[in-house]
């Protein structure tokens, strides 16, 4: 009588640790304010990472994107690089000491252009992933549209298996727009959805036994934030989603793990996502080479990084001379100002900063514009402000002292490597225009009531960034109205109320660019030599050895009469002025000051 074979079902454990949106924080060290800034930065998230691996034998080390650029250590090495002096990539350098098996790509790898991503991509120990990126082969970084880590897994009952993990990333479509300067005829990027269901099914017919999807995407249903769209699709066993910056499952140390099979692990190295699979393989003892891998249930949870964490020695060791260079080229004095440059306040109220980078603008690419455009369309610049608040903290408020004025000031002023742009408008799509920048301010409604309780100004999950001021201009911003161009009143240029056909000449970034297209459709944009805006501003600075700047007004709030609203700002210190039209309230429970600011009286 012939025996029958029995199916046995094996069990194992995979641990998933991810970051995402990192942002070139290497060190616990925050550059621009020159000081210590603890509990953040690949020195720390590798012990953090050793210690989530402890009594885990199957470990995966993931990050979801944006980690090559974003602070002045990377910045540093850019220039080098650009110099013809390049230096090892403190970044890489830091992941390669952190043992990171795989990484997708955010959009800002894209911001320094493909032969820095190229060199990146060769001094890297990890491959770079993105499904929804094509280069051209002659300028192709050395990015892999997907890959299949093979591991041998420790069983629970002490054997091991082969497991082919399938790895595929994407990125927001728009990549290639906001980084035309730099990608134009050489890259282009698909829609989100169907370029991971494309890899996820190369991956499973190539035998990978489960796939994760690192999607440089945050939640919702749109074309840049697609996540909400592939987590309801089953293309992966695992998603790590980002982009946005957010955290979740949110932290809350006293409870379990979620169940979910996603997470999204903030930014910033601040955090730790923690992704625990249980996974089951079916083997057939008559035909071992025959296996089916299972993934059960899975926990997700998101670990701050504790201030008290200790710094790798090995990431310390590997980037401690760009460190220091990096210091060094920051204390460089660019210029000497009269008074503070300041934009602490530059939601509510005038901000010399922000005028600052303005006039620099103006001041150094107005003799290259077409005299013939200028006769008949007025120049203009768009700024916003770019330290104010927000994820980082009660202590990321734009604010330089009189006196010297070095790089790290101007780095904070303008911390992008944005290049510059033309676009020629209508004063109709101008307005268009600043009523989206509008929609950092709640409609606001009357309020009579004596000692009512106040009307939150701003919308929390606003982005000062997209708050443009165009200097050159007045206006005033009713927030009686709803957000959008109706808000726009008394729109006006030296004095003179613009008609709707005028036309305006306005100088903005690239990163800028896509979102006027979205909004108005066709743009008119006239060459400009290319450069960044930081460095048109330092340009302007070392020319002129002592700078002084007031707070012009451009726009102003109008407030409902009786309406009493409320905002969160910097902490008081003795060098910030602050305004006299605003009361002091308690602080949040973020450590963030409160203000109070009431209606004109009309």
């Amino acid at each position: 009588m012939r025996g029958t074979s029995k199916t046995q079902r094996l069990r194992a454990d995979l641990r998933i640790l991810t970051t995402s949106d990192v942002h070139a924080t290497v060190f616990t060290y925050d550059y621009v304010a020159n000081r210590v800034a603890r509990g953040r930065g690949f020195a720390q998230l590798a012990t953090a990472i050793e210690q989530a691996k402890a009594n885990h034998p199957n470990t995966l080390v993931l990050d979801n994107g944006d980690f090559l650029g974003g602070t002045a250590l990377a910045d540093f090495s850019v220039e080098m690089f650009e110099r013809g002096k390049p230096m090892s990539d403190p970044v890489i350098a830091a992941m390669n000491a952190v043992g990171y098996d795989a990484v997708g790509l955010g959009n800002h790898e894209l911001d320094f252009g493909l032969p820095y991503l190229r060199k990146a991509c060769a001094e890297a120990r990890f491959p770079m992933i993105s499904s929804n990126l094509d280069v051209v082969e002659s300028a192709h970084p050395g990015h892999v549209p997907e890959v299949i880590l093979t591991r041998e897994i420790a069983l629970k009952d002490g054997t091991k298996h082969k497991l082919n993990i399938g790895l595929l990333s994407v990125l927001p479509p728009q990549t290639v727009a906001w980084n035309d300067a730099e990608l134009k005829g050489m890259a282009s990027t698909g829609e989100i959805l169907s370029a991971a269901k494309a890899a996820s099914m190369s991956l499973r017919a190539k035998g990978a036994d489960i796939v994760i999807a690192l999607a440089h995407t945050g939640l919702g249903e749109s074309q840049e934030n697609a996540g909400s769209i592939l987590l309801n699709d089953t293309l992966a066993d695992a998603v790590i989603l980002g982009h946005t910056h957010e955290v979740h499952p949110p932290i809350a140390e006293t409870l379990s793990p979620k169940e979910q099979n996603w997470l999204m692990p903030g930014f910033g190295g601040r955090y730790l996502g923690i992704l625990d699979l249980a996974l089951e393989i079916s083997t057939d003892p008559s035909t071992p080479a025959a296996r089916t891998w299972h993934c059960g249930k899975a926990r997700a949870k998101v670990r701050a990084i504790a201030p008290e964490t200790l710094a790798s020695p090995q990431v310390l060791e590997e980037t401690h001379q760009a460190h220091r260079a990096t210091r060094a080229h920051l204390d460089q004095v660019l210029t000497r100002i009269t008074h503070p440059l300041s934009a602490a306040f530059g939601l509510t109220h005038p901000s010399n900063a922000l005028q600052c980078v303005a006039e620099a603008l103006m001041h150094e690419l107005g003799p290259h514009i077409d005299p013939a455009l200028t006769a008949r369309a007025p120049l203009m610049a768009a700024v916003s402000p770019a330290r104010y608040g927000g994820f980082d903290g009660h202590q990321n408020f734009l604010h330089i002292p009189s006196g010297n004025l070095r790089e790290r000031d101007l780095v904070g002023l303008y911390p992008f490597r944005n290049t510059v742009e033309l676009v020629e408008l209508s004063s109709a799509d101008l307005r268009i225009w600043i009523g989206h920048s509008s929609q950092i301010y709640r409609q606001i409604t009357p309020d009579p009531t004596p000692n009512a309780r106040p009307q939150e100004l701003l919308e929390a999950s606003a982005i000062p960034y997209f708050c443009d001021t165009i200097f050159g201009l007045t206006y005033r911003i009713d927030l009686a109205e709803p957000p959008g161009p109706a808000r726009v009143k008394d729109l006006a240029q030296s004095g003179e109320v613009l008609r709707p056909d005028q036309r305006v000449l306005v100088l903005t970034h690239s990163y800028r660019l896509s979102l006027l297209q979205h909004l108005l459709g066709s743009l008119c944009v006239h060459p400009m030599p290319k450069t960044t805006v930081r460095r048109l501003v330092r340009q302007y600075m070392r020319k002129n050895p002592t700078l002084s700047f007031d707070s012009t007004r451009v726009w102003s709030l109008d407030l409902p009469n009786g309406a009493y609203v409320a905002f969160r700002g910097p902490r008081p210190s003795p060098d910030l002025t602050i305004p006299s039209d605003l009361d002091a309230l308690p602080p949040d429970a973020e450590g963030f000051a409160r203000y109070g600011m009431r209606a004109a009286p009309r």
